[in-house]
């Protein structure tokens, strides 16, 4: 509709928010990157009081909170839900149950979009709306740790079951739609590295130890590891 749109009006400019780019000429993405910490800190603090009224978190509470925010990314959807359960939960004992993420972060609102109602939710519709390929990718990559490069991925996933897909695009597509993100780390700015964020590595890991060929995946994992390792040891003890 937009590209029609410009073919019609060539001078217009739209705003547009999507969870990919549209791939349209002249196009200019500008990525939302998640809440900054006192802003994250605030929104939790505002949905708790909505949950329970008088909400005054002491200093100790305040430390486990930030934790809170920080391994839920920052993410507002998921700082939304996890807030919510201060009506039940103490910010520690939040904490604590963190790891169980899909069974805690759950809207009871009847007015909520369904797609919103649980973090899995919201991470599954975007899941389904990926290839095959993009698919087994993602599961693959949720082996990583601490983040990965192009040719970490390349040497690690298995896509022969796709003959046409080839892994720098695919990886590529699953930036543009916001799966992974990239970054470059301060130690080696020449060099980008993708991530994903911590809730949808659990989803992914999920999927991948449900996947008869999981056991394949982490024994490359582990040979890429090793052969990693060594290559550290022989470039330091020649």
């Amino acid at each position: 509709t937009v590209g029609r749109w410009l073919s019609l009006a060539p001078e217009a400019r739209f705003l547009v928010t999507s969870r990919q780019r549209l791939q349209l000429d002249g196009e200019v993405v500008i990525r939302l990157e998640p809440l900054g910490h006192a802003d994250a800190m605030g929104l939790f603090d505002d949905r708790a009081r909505a949950a329970r009224a008088g909400f005054a978190p002491t200093a100790e509470e305040r430390d486990a909170i930030g934790e809170i925010v920080a391994g839920l990314d920052r993410l507002p959807l998921a700082i939304e839900l996890a807030a919510a359960r201060v009506a039940v939960l103490s910010p520690h004992e939040l904490l604590r149950r963190l790891p169980e993420r899909f069974q805690v972060l759950r809207n009871r609102r009847r007015d909520t979009n369904s797609r919103q109602a649980t973090l899995r939710d919201a991470i599954d519709w975007s899941w389904t709306l990926l290839s095959d390929a993009e698919q087994d990718a993602l599961k693959q990559c949720a082996v990583f740790r601490g983040g990965f490069t192009l040719a970490h991925a390349e040497a690690l996933l298995d896509l022969r079951v796709h003959p046409d897909a080839w892994v720098l695009d695919v990886i590529e597509s699953l930036l543009e739609k916001s799966l992974l993100h990239s970054y470059s780390a301060p130690e080696r700015p020449q060099e980008t590295r993708c991530t994903m964020y911590q809730s949808i590595q659990a989803f992914c890991a999920e999927k991948l130890d449900t996947d008869p060929a999981a056991a394949d995946v982490y024994a490359r994992h582990d040979a890429w590891c090793l052969e990693l390792a060594e290559g550290l040891v022989t470039s330091r003890h020649p």
